[in-house]
């Protein structure tokens, strides 16, 4: 599991639960779930020690949500925007590895980018276009209303199901 966009445990309440959520995760399902791997600028030292303790791996530096799915990889990106969606997207732009991606976020949710911020947004015209096609998409139902709907309000899964036939490059405009 790699995670993205946590915020900081020690200054935000929001992140306090959503990384609650990611060691109940890794509990419940410890043979699909092995390693955590996380990083935000926003990590103060206390965070980082306190993260270790936890014995989750605070990664040295900032891979721009980059990381290639190599292997099958859970990528948790509780406030990430539609920018780093679209590099973790651009950076796994083949058949195989986004095969082996899935995406739990609230990013991906459609009605919750500004529709003239996410027509310039490479990754919104892809997903919207292309992936929407080989995307499946499962909302986590919630009742949360005020305050706590943005701790967990719009999370969905996100898999995808490309044949390992297609190019994806030659989809593009």
């Amino acid at each position: 599991m790699v995670i993205y966009a946590l915020g900081s445990p020690e200054q935000n309440h929001n992140s306090q639960y959503q990384l609650a959520l990611t060691i109940l995760l890794k509990r419940d399902f410890p043979n699909r779930i092995r390693d955590i791997e996380l990083y935000d600028p926003a990590f103060s030292p206390a965070d980082r020690l306190a993260l270790e303790m936890l014995g989750l791996r605070v990664l040295p530096a900032n891979e721009h949500f980059r990381r290639p799915a190599d292997k099958p990889t859970l990528f948790f990106l509780p406030s990430a925007n539609i920018w780093h969606v679209g590099n973790l997207l651009e950076a796994n732009w083949c058949a195989s590895r986004s095969n082996r991606m899935m995406i739990l976020s609230n990013s991906l949710y459609p009605g919750n980018p500004d529709p003239e911020l996410a027509n310039q947004c490479w990754h919104h015209r892809v997903y919207t276009g292309i992936l929407s096609k080989y995307a499946r998409r499962f909302d986590i139902p919630t009742d949360f209303h005020g305050y706590h709907r943005y701790i967990f309000g719009y999370l969905s899964f996100n898999f995808f199901d490309v044949d390992p036939n297609v190019d994806l490059d030659s989809l593009l405009p």
